[in-house]
């Protein structure tokens, strides 16, 4: 083996040992510092009056909606049974085609008017009704 190979081999090993050094923690500043609300919840706790100004902040904005409101989407896709409804929001909408039984003639393209019913459900989906906005 050559010098410069050998040389070149220590200096990678050098580096894998420097790499696996661990800083130390001194275990009594550890269990002051920790949260254990975050540990037992496995999230962050959310700070209301922060929530509330980021949610302020975001009206007006593009894509923004608010429940209960009647706004006009676009239909994106059709499957065997809903209709997928774009509203500029961060998501679709997913409606049932039982709403638009007066409409057979429903397309991709097609302009509809369609009721915010919950801007997320628990699996994160945005809730929209075409039957609910014509009553409102």
């Amino acid at each position: 083996m050559s010098e410069e190979t050998k040389n070149t081999e220590e200096q990678v090993v050098a580096t894998e040992v420097q790499e696996t050094v661990e800083e130390t923690v001194n275990p009594q500043e550890f269990l002051e510092n920790f949260n254990w609300h975050k540990y037992e919840q496995g999230i962050e706790a959310v700070d209301e009056e922060k929530l509330k100004s980021f949610e302020e902040a975001l009206e007006g904005t593009v894509g923004f909606v608010n429940e209960r409101d009647v706004i006009e989407g676009t239909v994106i896709r059709i499957t065997d049974r809903d209709a997928i409804i774009d509203i500029n929001s961060k998501s679709e909408g997913v409606i049932s085609l039982n709403e638009f039984r007066y409409n057979q003639g429903l397309a991709e393209g097609d302009k509809v008017e369609v009721l915010v019913d919950k801007r997320e459900d628990s699996s994160g989906q945005l809730v929209l009704s075409h039957k609910k906005s014509k009553s409102n």
